[in-house]
C-alpha cells in the first residue's frame, strides 16, 4: 500500500519502547488481558477511527474522541497519552494486514495474472473490512508525523512485494513488457486508495464490488502485449518521444469534460455561498446547496434547506470569506471542486485573519443551475494578530 503506505496482521504490538513510567503504564494496560480493559481500549480506538475520518487528523482533539466514546477526558488519559500515539494505534493492525495479506498471496503456486488479481481484490476488501481505519491512513501525511516509521516500513515492503508480482509477469510473456513495473504499481496502488476521496458506504457499489471491477481494467490492461521488445523505462520514453507525433502535443489536446460555462458558474456560485454568509442571509446561503444537500463542519452533518437554515442562523455572521485557486472538474451533471478559503473577522473598522484553509466540495446541476451537493471546510485557526484586507477583487469573480 505504497505511495500511503500498507501493512499486515500481527496482533496489537507497540511501535517502540515507551519513554517514560506513564507511557509503560499505559502500554501494559491495553496489553493487559482483562476483558473490560481490552473492551474499552477497542472502543477507544474505533472511536478515534471515526472521528479521524470525519474531522481530519489535524482537526480533531483528545477530547473529541472522549466524546465520541462516551467517557471523560480524564478516563481516556488513563489509555492514551497523544493524538499521535491514537493514530498509530488505529493504524497498525489493518496497516500490517494489507501487506501480510498480499505477501501470502505471492506466496502461492498461481501464475503473475492471478496474483495481480487477487492481490487487487484483497486490497480493495481490505479497505472494506477496516474502514474508516484505512481511510484515515490514506487521507493523512503520515510520514511527517513521529512513530509511524513502522507503517512506512510496511508501505515500503508492499510496493516491493507488488512490483515483483508485475515484474514476473512481464518475464513470462504474461503481461505487456513497454512499462515500468514499478510505475505500473504506483498506478495500480493510486487507483485503488483515491477511493478514500470519492467512496460513499452509500453508494451504489461496495468496495469489493469496485475492486473487481478495478481489477478487470488492470490485468486486462497489462495483458495486451505491444509488438515491440521489452526495453528499459528511460529508453522506452526516449523512443516514444522520437517516434510518436503525438507525445508533445498531448497537453495541448488534453480538454476538460466540463464546459467553460459552467466552470465560471461554479465558481459564481461560490462567490454567492460566501456573499449570503458574510451577509448573514440564510436563504440564500441555504439556497446554493441541492435540496438534499449537506454541509459538514467539525463533525456536525446538516441535511436540506430547512436543517441548513436552522443551522445557519444559530452561528453569527462578523466573518468575511475569500476563496481562491479554485480546481473544478467533472462533467455536464457532476463536478468537484477544492478552493482555497481564508476567513477574515470583522472587528468594526479592524479587519483580522482568522483561519486559513480549504472547502472540498461536490456539486450536480439542477434545473435551476449549479448547485452544491456537498461541502466541508478544513481550516486551521491563525496566530496573526492583524491581516490587510482580503483580496475583493479576487474573490468576486475568482480569477
Amino acid at each position: 500500500m505504497t505511495g500511503k503506505r500498507g501493512g499486515s496482521a500481527k496482533g496489537r504490538k507497540s511501535q517502540s519502547p515507551p519513554a517514560t513510567g506513564i507511557a509503560q503504564r499505559r502500554a501494559e494496560r491495553r496489553e493487559a488481558g482483562w476483558r473490560r480493559s481490552d473492551q474499552r481500549w477497542e472502543e477507544i480506538v474505533a472511536g478515534a477511527a471515526n472521528v479521524f475520518n470525519r474531522l481530519g487528523y489535524a482537526q480533531t482533539s483528545l477530547e473529541d474522541v472522549a466524546q465520541e466514546v462516551g467517557i471523560n477526558r480524564a478516563s481516556l488519559y488513563y489509555y492514551v497519552g497523544t493524538k499521535a500515539e491514537l493514530l498509530t494505534s488505529v493504524l497498525t493492525r489493518p496497516v500490517e494486514k494489507i501487506t501480510s495479506d498480499l505477501k501470502a498471496i505471492d506466496a502461492l503456486d498461481l501464475s503473475p495474472r492471478e496474483k495481480l488479481e487477487r492481490a487487487i481484490a484483497k486490497h480493495m476488501q481490505n479497505l472494506a473490512d477496516n474502514f474508516p481505519h484505512l481511510f484515515v491512513f490514506l487521507a493523512e501525511n503520515l510520514h511527517l508525523m513521529p512513530g509511524t516509521r513502522g507503517i512506512d516500513r510496511e508501505a515500503s515492503e508492499y510496493g516491493r512485494v507488488l512490483t515483483s508480482i508485475i515484474a514476473a509477469g512481464m518475464d513470462s510473456g504474461e503481461f505487456r513488457t513497454d512499462l515500468d513495473p514499478h510505475i505500473a504499481m504506483l498506478g495500480i496502488v493510486g487507483m485503488c486508495n483515491w477511493t478514500h476521496r470519492w467512496y460513499s458506504p452509500r453508494g451504489e457499489y461496495a468496495l469489493p464490488e469496485i475492486g473487481e471491477q478495478f481489477s478487470r481494467l488492470v490485468v486486462d490492461g497489462l495483458s495486451k502485449p505491444p509488438r515491440q521488445a521489452r526495453i528499459t523505462a528511460p529508453a522506452a520514453r526516449a523512443a516514444e518521444t522520437d517516434s510518436n507525433p503525438h507525445r508533445r502535443a498531448r497537453p495541448q489536446q488534453r480538454e476538460s469534460m466540463i464546459e467553460p460555462q459552467d466552470r465560471h458558474d461554479i465558481r459564481e456560485l461560490t462567490a454567492r455561498y460566501n456573499l449570503a454568509f458574510d451577509g448573514g442571509d440564510a436563504e440564500a446561503w441555504a439556497g446554493t446547496f441541492s435540496d438534499d444537500g449537506v454541509f459538514e463542519s467539525r463533525g456536525a452533518a446538516v441535511r436540506g434547506h430547512a436543517a441548513l437554515v436552522d443551522w445557519f442562523k444559530a452561528r453569527p455572521h462578523d466573518t468575511i470569506h475569500a476563496t481562491t485557486d479554485a480546481l473544478v472538474e467533472g462533467d455536464h451533471d457532476t463536478a468537484t471542486q477544492r478552493c482555497t478559503v481564508m476567513v477574515y473577522e470583522r472587528a468594526g473598522e479592524t479587519v483580522r485573519l482568522r483561519a486559513v484553509g480549504y472547502y472540498t466540495d461536490r456539486l450536480v446541476k439542477s434545473p435551476q443551475g449549479w448547485r452544491f451537493s456537498y461541502r466541508s471546510p478544513l481550516t486551521w485557526k491563525t496566530a496573526a494578530e492583524e491581516s490587510p484586507s482580503p483580496p475583493r477583487a479576487r474573490t468576486a469573480d475568482h480569477r
